[in-house]
């Protein structure tokens, strides 16, 4: 059995794969991951044109996707000021422009 056992980890590994964050925010969704690959792969073919056009698409995605997360979150907490200071105390540090 141990030679079993030492015989499969020399020629099947355990890989560890690196988790870059345990809980992703709330407006990360497939859309822009699927962008974010994409633009990825343009980057490692050294396809200028394209990874600027998908880099400027995910940039576009992430920003309408906080502004139209964070507009909910201050419509449901529209009657608690402490959510709402929240929102405004988490995000106190970038410039973000909510249009209600």
């Amino acid at each position: 059995m141990e030679t079993y056992c030492s015989v499969i980890d020399k020629h099947v590994p355990v890989r560890q794969h690196r988790v870059k964050k345990a809980k992703q925010p709330d407006w990360l969704n497939g859309e822009i991951l699927d962008a974010m690959k994409e633009r990825d792969k343009f980057k490692a073919r050294h396809d200028d044109i394209n990874y600027k056009l998908y880099r400027n698409k995910v940039s576009e995605l992430i920003n309408s996707a906080k502004k139209k997360s964070y507009e909910n979150k201050i419509v449901k907490g529209q009657n608690d000021p402490s959510s709402i200071w929240k929102i405004v105390l988490m995000n106190s540090d970038r410039l973000l422009m909510i249009e209600l």
